[in-house]
């Protein structure tokens, strides 16, 4: 008798396990949410816990284990480890973990076993007056913490709101001020502007009688030489 027909009867077992689980958390054998005093959901089971009471189970449907079976029991297996994966996807996920809790513990009563007393118990009935001043101080004190919390979540929203207030209007000025400084900017570049114009017309005048001085001297050259030539051909 090989290892895998020796691990059948416990693959059968977890895999029916799996397969006739009314919940998620029966299916990886994980402990069911309950409801505190004030009747709110309570589930403390970690992620890390998830996934190990996932890994533990999958080893016994995993496809990659299912050598030795007949096809029935194959395809069974196939089916318990399509139920086990949409457990765990949804018991690790945020968006889906909070829906599937409360969704499971809208028939549930609030948890109040720790608190019950045994039927003829000595001195039950001030027992029971005990037990119920307990209870209500400790719901009050669960109310009193809850209303804290919430108190502190108003203010810290409200906290950064305000702060989120104040750098818009940072923001705002400081892009009027940019809009303002390219403004100047502009302006100082058309009184400039305005400057190099007005000066214009006195630099081409300048640059007239440069040319009107140079055409002069280079008359005045030509007539020298013309002079000397003639001074030349009569001798002097």
């Amino acid at each position: 008798e090989d290892a895998a027909t020796r691990a059948l009867p416990r693959s059968n077992e977890a895999i029916s396990s799996i397969l006739s689980a009314p919940n998620h958390f029966e299916c990886l054998c994980l402990p069911e949410p309950s409801l505190d005093l004030l009747g709110r959901p309570v589930w403390e089971v970690t992620l890390e816990e998830i996934s190990k009471a996932y890994r533990k189970l999958a080893r016994f449907c995993h496809p990659d284990k299912v050598s030795g079976m007949s096809d029935e029991e194959a395809a069974r297996a196939e089916r318990a480890y399509e139920t086990l994966r949409l457990a765990k996807e949804c018991l690790a996920k945020d968006d889906s973990r909070g829906p599937y809790v409360r969704e499971h513990c809208q028939f549930l009563k609030p948890d109040t076993t720790a608190l019950e007393i045994k039927s003829g118990e000595s001195g039950s009935i001030d027992r029971v007056k005990e037990v119920e001043r307990e209870r209500r101080k400790e719901i009050q004190s669960m109310r009193t913490s809850e209303t804290k919390e919430l108190g502190n979540t108003v203010a810290q929203e409200m906290e950064k709101k305000r702060k989120f207030a104040e750098l818009k209007k940072l923001q705002a000025r400081a892009k009027a001020a940019q809009k303002a400084a390219a403004a100047s900017s502009d302006d100082s570049e058309d009184e400039e502007l305005a400057k190099l114009k007005a000066k214009g017309p006195m630099v081409s005048k300048h640059k007239d009688d440069e040319e009107d001085g140079e055409e002069e001297a280079r008359k005045k050259r030509q007539r020298q030489a013309a002079q000397r030539r003639r001074g030349g051909r009569m001798g002097i």
